[in-house]
């Protein structure tokens, strides 16, 4: 194959793996941006931060804490604690409860925390 074949070749791969790769990293920042808003708007950011200690632990601390356990039963464990409220896991002050919070929007809630990645 000639020399300028091969340029336009390896031009168009380059070019359409970049157009590839740009919407997934959109999707993936407008996944963050989906997250973040469901947790402003059904309160969760007013004692839960992802890092820092407020009220209630950290979601990172969450996730660390339930890292080796069950996937399933955590996750309905953990969902039905926000809907519900709960206590004892983290100290005296305990997780009031979220009856605005869908069972689906707990369960999105919940997918996040167990899959933050660990820094």
């Amino acid at each position: 194959m000639p020399y300028p074949q091969l340029m336009t070749i390896f031009v168009l791969v380059v070019m359409f793996s970049g157009w590839l790769a740009a919407p997934l990293a959109l999707a993936e920042d407008a996944g963050k941006a989906d997250i973040k808003t469901l947790l402003r708007n059904k309160h969760c950011d007013l004692c839960h931060d992802e890092t820092q200690r407020r009220v209630g632990p950290p979601f990172r601390m969450i996730a660390v804490f339930y890292a080796k356990a069950d996937r399933e039963a955590t996750a309905k464990k953990l969902g039905d604690k926000i809907i519900k409220g709960g206590g004892g896991t983290w100290g005296a002050m305990p997780m009031p409860a979220n009856e605005q919070v869908s069972s689906a929007e707990a369960r999105v809630i919940v997918n996040w925390i167990l899959g933050l990645k660990q820094d």
